[in-house]
């Protein structure tokens, strides 16, 4: 008889700090892979990397909740000390839906401040 392969699971950015707190109150590895549905290994990987799991949750923005993986764009076009950035999270956390067409639009209008 063949065993049942588990379904892939992803495990988001919060669960991650989640199951390093928990593995720190003493909980079994075995038990957190049951209940988050994933493999003892999983477990371990994320014990194991836990420097730079907590590294990138203190250093992420504000929408980095529900990432489910620590990658940054290959091409950051904007940085933390960048207006259009600034602008950017504001306008975000206003709910202002932000097409395409808007920021390039803003970063022009910035940058014609700065000439």
């Amino acid at each position: 008889m063949a065993d049942k392969k588990r379904k892939h699971e992803t495990l988001s950015l919060v669960k991650k700090m989640e199951i390093l707190r928990k593995l720190d109150s003493g909980e079994n590895q075995m038990k957190l892979a049951g209940e988050y549905g994933v493999g003892r290994a999983t477990i371990y990987d994320i014990k194991k990397n836990r420097e730079k799991i907590e590294n990138f949750a203190n250093t992420a923005d504000a929408g980095t909740s529900s990432r489910q993986t620590m990658k940054v764009g290959e091409y950051p076009l904007m940085d933390d000390g960048d207006a259009l950035y600034t602008w950017f999270l504001q306008e975000r956390a206003r709910n202002t839906p932000l097409s395409g067409d808007i920021i390039p639009q803003k970063a022009l209008i910035l940058y014609e401040k700065n000439i």
